[in-house]
């Protein structure tokens, strides 16, 4: 069961978003109301760029050039950008943040460009509304006129809630939601990844031991998604569990004859009530001899034997 969602969350103060900034973290409902504010500000400098952009005779780093269309960029180096140009950009980094993705995350322009496509292509901007709709027009053909009415609805797809990035792995990206009044965890697939997730998500609705993840819902359809309990990881998280039971769940995996495959710390988890769980079946795979299965487990012995130490 899934925790029921508090009626009195708190309330959080505007968050200033500047484009090219890599910040991650952030309350869709906070970036909504801050880029509804600056797009609606009449002074062109505050459209979310920061004041590296180019002058007469500056030059612009390729983490702001990359905000722009690849036919704009030469116009913006030479004179600078307009205020339709601003807000695109500014639809470009919303939708990074959305995405999970930072300053580092690509090295040229033309792996951002194919990232920013595959972001445009992606079933969550598709078909989502809030932030997702404001993406998904801003980087149409036809950008609208008046982007500003998308930010006044709820980031929604669904009908799950989404309130923020809290990862993004090799596989898939996880958002902390709402459906039907209760908290939860929500992961889809990043581009590239979608025959993987859906390996990883079947196994974990094989599956059912208390030290690994309840998976409540999921499909694996043409939009696979699955729903996760929320978990703590890390120290004060995952580290403060009973270190046994992750012994067992991995026990649970060898017996069937699969291995877990990515035993490090931020793989640990527990539940609010202690109990310890063994996250994260991506890279898992099947043992092909039994001295696998012992050398993951003296492995996950290492690592907690190194983690209590600490």
């Amino acid at each position: 069961m899934l925790p029921r969602l508090p009626s009195d969350l708190p309330d959080h103060a505007d968050l200033p978003v500047r484009a090219g900034s890599g910040r991650t973290g952030l309350l869709f409902a906070d970036l909504s109301r801050t880029l509804a504010c600056q797009l609606d500000s009449p002074n062109p400098d505050d459209l979310l760029l920061p004041s590296t952009l180019p002058t007469a005779s500056g030059i612009c780093p390729l983490d702001i050039l990359s905000l722009f269309p690849r036919e704009r960029r030469l116009a913006i180096l030479r004179e600078g950008p307009d205020r339709d140009d601003r807000v695109r950009a500014a639809a470009v980094r919303t939708a990074r943040i959305l995405f999970g993705l930072d300053a580092a995350s690509e090295k040229t322009l033309e792996q951002w460009d194919r990232r920013t496509q595959e972001i445009r292509e992606h079933f969550l901007t598709a078909e989502g509304t809030g932030l997702l709709a404001f993406i998904r027009h801003m980087l149409s053909e036809e950008p609208p006129d008046h982007p500003e009415r998308f930010l006044t609805e709820r980031t929604c797809w669904n009908g799950f809630e989404l309130l923020e990035v809290i990862g993004r792995g090799g596989t898939s990206l996880a958002f902390r939601a709402i459906k039907n009044g209760r908290l939860c965890v929500l992961k889809v697939p990043i581009s590239g990844r979608t025959g993987r997730f859906r390996r990883e998500t079947r196994l974990l609705k094989r599956f059912h031991h208390r030290n690994l993840p309840m998976l409540p819902e999921s499909s694996t359809g043409k939009r696979p998604y699955c729903v996760m309990e929320l978990l703590r990881t890390g120290s004060g998280g995952g580290l403060s569990a009973d270190p046994g039971g992750f012994r067992k769940a991995l026990d649970y995996l060898h017996e069937r004859r699969i291995l877990h495959g990515d035993i490090r710390r931020s793989n640990l988890g527990s539940r609010p009530d202690g109990t310890a769980v063994l996250i994260d079946l991506s890279h898992a795979r099947r043992a092909r001899t039994p001295g696998e299965a012992a050398e993951e487990m003296n492995e996950l012995n290492q690592l907690l034997k190194k983690e209590c130490t600490r």
